[in-house]
């Protein structure tokens, strides 16, 4: 992958917490993945699902696997700043 385009794929990784690719070889696949985050907001893992390309499409997938992501991040102690805020006027 050429440098230029690794660059706005990961910047659309970043901006959407998700990624999504197709390929063509050895078989025709569609992976979609989300970062896992620990307590500290440091990417530890990824959460990955392939399919058989035309069987289910990525944007359909892509809710599931980024709200799985997020579950399995929120049990590893992550927050982001919106929860944070939510759980501290609760408190208060």
């Amino acid at each position: 992958m050429p440098e230029g385009q690794l660059r706005r794929t990961l910047s659309d990784v970043h901006r959407t917490g998700i990624a999504m690719i197709r390929r063509s070889a050895p078989s025709l696949t569609v992976s979609v993945a989300a970062p896992i985050f620990d307590a500290q907001g440091t990417a530890v893992a990824a959460l990955s699902i392939v399919v058989p390309d035309g069987t289910t499409p990525a944007n359909v997938l892509a809710p599931a696997v980024r709200a799985t992501a997020r579950a399995v991040s929120r049990n590893l102690g992550f927050r982001t700043a919106l929860e944070d805020d939510v759980r501290a006027h609760s408190e208060g």
